[in-house]
């Protein structure tokens, strides 16, 4: 079967994060199908773009082949961020006989964040008989209305609705990692022809064999475990929506507990926790810079609980897929859960604690509860974590998912 993945901001390993379309088509290409990808040559989520030189640049990384399209680089501003999506658009309609002629594909999936690259998608898999699937990780325009808190009215919200909308009544099915999605879009009254839940996954060559190299948040956590008996990790963007903040509210307490927190990242809220950690004398609280993601294992693998937060929102009642659960899962990490979400994964693998109503004298009940396992029971909690996770979240296990599920929707290849 011949794939397509159109995803604006897909990437591969030498580029950085974000990984889950690279992850899906290397096991795709593993087990024979072809996989191209088509992405934009800028992404402020990567850590490095490929060079395009003005043109499309077609490249072969790990089997898969790719299509970078000519797009300019942005701030953070709102204003250099749509002038980049409004290129990749240009582009993509520009070079769309090419990729079709070149791919011939089986199946279009098209998997950008805000959607808006669907009438392309849908030409290219009208004229080469293609299936085309959505694939759904958000539910626009509700969550960009939550999170920025715009007016539904406002001409980008417009725009990105109108595109799920279209997304919806073209596509042959849906693919989503919220567990809720089917249900959402048939509220909508625009139910998908066929629909498939497909989490965010994990690599277990990411798990093993792993060397620990010395960065700050190693040694800080080694340190950590001399003088605590237990140490709460967090890793990665310390931001708002990631609702750290329950942490500090129970840093007080877990200090009388010996209990250490390790926030490790980066974001817009480091600096303000930093500040209040100072002010309220929160001496086992410290914050460390993120690490490369081949050292975000050997790091999480010296958390005794792995914290997941999520500032609590009506969206989340459809599903959420954070890829640090999986991590945490992977590397053996019990898991601290502190979102309301229907997914109930760790309560499944019995790997943790869920907390759907979060608040800082839950968290510290979980930890008295957790301080009171012995060492044998602490391993084995994490233990089975992880055997859960690769049991159901490899991306080898995903990748023949996706392929039961577009077969399902009418793919032939």
């Amino acid at each position: 079967m011949r794939f397509l993945f159109v995803n604006h901001h897909a990437s591969a390993p030498a580029f950085g994060n974000p990984y889950r379309t690279y992850y899906l088509a290397r096991e795709l290409v593993s087990i024979g199908h072809k996989v191209t990808i088509v992405a934009a040559a800028w992404s402020h989520i990567r850590q490095a773009q490929p060079e395009t030189g003005g043109n499309p640049l077609w490249t072969t990384i790990d089997g898969i082949s790719y299509c970078f399209l000519p797009t300019r680089a942005y701030g953070m501003g709102s204003f250099s961020r749509v002038r980049n999506i409004l290129g990749f658009l240009r582009s993509y309609r520009k070079a769309w006989r090419e990729i079709a002629r070149r791919t011939t594909p089986d199946v279009v999936v098209e998997g950008t964040t805000h959607i808006l690259p669907i009438y392309t998608s849908r030409r290219i898999a009208c004229a080469t008989g293609a299936t085309l699937v959505f694939e759904s990780r958000d539910l626009w325009p509700e969550t960009l209305i939550e999170i920025t808190g715009a007016s539904p009215w406002h001409p980008f919200i417009l725009l990105v609705g109108r595109a799920q909308r279209a997304a919806l009544k073209s596509c042959d099915g849906v693919i989503s990692t919220l567990v809720g999605a089917e249900k959402y879009y048939q509220e909508k009254g625009l139910p998908p022809k066929a629909f498939a839940h497909i989490q965010n996954g994990i690599d277990p060559a990411d798990f093993e064999d792993r060397p620990e190299i010395d960065s700050d948040a190693l040694l800080g956590l080694k340190a950590l475990h001399q003088e605590a008996d237990a140490v709460i990790g967090y890793a990665g963007s310390i931001g708002l929506v990631n609702a750290v903040d329950i942490l500090m509210d129970a840093a007080p307490r877990l200090a009388e507990m010996n209990v250490a927190v390790a926030l490790i990242g980066k974001g817009e809220r480091k600096e303000d926790l930093a500040r209040r950690a100072r002010a309220e004398g929160l001496d086992n609280v410290r914050f460390f810079d993120p690490v490369p993601k081949a050292q975000v294992i050997p790091v999480i693998r010296h958390f005794d609980l792995g914290f997941v937060g999520g500032k609590a929102r009506p969206i989340h009642r459809h599903g959420v897929s954070p890829n640090k659960l999986f991590d945490y899962m992977a590397a053996s990490a019990p898991v601290l859960f502190c979102i309301a979400s229907p997914d109930h994964i760790v309560e499944s693998a019995q790997c943790g604690y869920e907390m759907p109503e979060p608040t800082a004298d839950r968290v510290i009940g979980a930890v008295e509860h957790f301080l009171a396992l012995s060492p044998a029971e602490r391993a084995e909690m994490g233990a089975r974590g992880r055997s859960y996770a690769l049991e159901n979240f490899s991306y080898s296990v995903l990748a023949q998912r996706y392929v039961e599920a577009v077969t399902a929707m009418g793919a032939r290849g």
